[in-house]
């Protein structure tokens, strides 16, 4: 039975653990950035990926999407983050 419950879980793949590894990392970092309710920062992340692929925005931690904000150039998301 512990040979058929085995085969029957499915493997990730190895760019998928790769994600995972990364993720955790990324969440990781945010996690010394904000450590209590009341912390605040600017957390930039600086990859392509973070805006255009729905998978790496998936593994972010839920209470940080809905403040997701893209400013398109370097120069713009410096003046953003003046503001903050």
């Amino acid at each position: 039975l512990d040979k058929e419950e085995k085969q029957k879980r499915a493997a990730i793949t190895g760019s998928e653990y790769y994600q995972v590894l990364c993720m955790r990392n990324v969440n990781q970092s945010i996690g010394r950035a904000i450590r209590h309710a009341k912390d605040y920062a600017a957390i930039i992340l600086a990859d392509v990926r973070y805006e255009s692929d729905p998978r790496v925005w998936r593994d972010l931690p839920a209470w940080l999407r809905p403040d997701r904000k893209s400013a398109g150039s370097f120069d713009a998301n410096m003046r953003s983050i003046k503001s903050f």
